[in-house]
């Protein structure tokens, strides 16, 4: 989608890169080979695309993002997918408060999980190995809490947060209530599992029960693997919104096993914690 992308260049707003694609112009190159500019503020326009061309095959998934206005950074996933990352984390509280106690992260391919007290300092180097990072909310939590945590600027250098992405989109609520819309189901307890009961797992793990932990692990399993499910339809849904065919081809489906965790447990957990 980037290729076809002229928002992000200085002087350009949605109506003008609308008139860019109506009168034919719908990628840059495109542009470059236009030989009659339609409009006279064309010229300016040349090194910016050219530019863009460099940038986009140096990998510079920065320069985009920080270009892009905030409600078209959807459109970076299709360049980036290949190094792009799902992200969630779990803490110890709500709403800003506590520590990170479990975090996710899936390429696509492979789940990684970092526990605290085990391997979460080895989280923002794992992080850092990639261009994209998707998140669900994570501007108001997941990403503050990194940076408290690690004492970091920037954790990442593109974000996509979906929760407002999906909110353009007429879709609106809490990641599970987002699931369930595109139908997403969690299977077994760990479907009845959510933020509110995530701290008091860690909070019973801390006690000794490794049940807890291994509870915990999956629900966060579970989030960051529906992420990359909901962020291909998000994008899919959001092309149909502009006036320009392009060409998505979703990442391949992966067989991945999810971590393992005693549903007995849970249920006796859950009907300990009801409300």
């Amino acid at each position: 989608m980037l290729k076809h992308s002229f928002i992000h260049m200085s002087g350009v707003g949605e109506h003008r890169e609308l008139a860019l694609w109506r009168s034919g112009i719908k990628t840059w190159q495109d542009f470059l080979d236009e030989k009659f500019p339609k409009y006279p503020w064309f010229e300016r326009l040349f090194p910016q695309v050219e530019e863009s061309i460099q940038r986009l095959e140096n990998g510079d998934a920065l320069f985009f993002y920080s270009n892009l206005p905030g409600g078209q950074r959807w459109r970076l996933y299709d360049e980036f997918k290949n190094n792009c990352a799902f992200f969630d984390i779990e803490t110890t509280g709500l709403l800003g408060e506590g520590a990170i106690t479990v975090a996710g992260l899936f390429d696509g391919k492979e789940l990684k999980t970092f526990i605290k007290g085990k391997n979460l300092e080895e989280l923002v180097p794992e992080i850092k190995k990639y261009s994209l990072l998707v998140t669900y909310g994570g501007s108001c939590f997941d990403l503050p809490f990194i940076r408290k945590e690690f004492h970091l600027a920037n954790p990442c250098d593109a974000h996509i947060d979906l929760r407002y992405v999906l909110h353009r989109l007429g879709h609106q609520g809490g990641l599970k209530q987002i699931e369930r819309k595109f139908g997403l189901l969690r299977k077994g307890p760990i479907g009845k599992v959510d933020g509110w009961l995530a701290p008091l797992l860690w909070k019973e793990y801390k006690r000794g029960r490794s049940e807890a932990l291994e509870a915990l692990v999956r629900y966060n399993a579970e989030d960051v693997v529906n992420l990359r499910i909901l962020m291909e339809k998000a994008f899919t849904l959001s092309l149909k919104k502009i006036p320009v065919r392009v060409q998505f081809i979703e990442m391949p489906k992966t067989m991945l096993k999810l971590p393992d965790y005693d549903p007995s447990f849970l249920r006796d957990f859950l009907g300990r914690h009801s409300f």
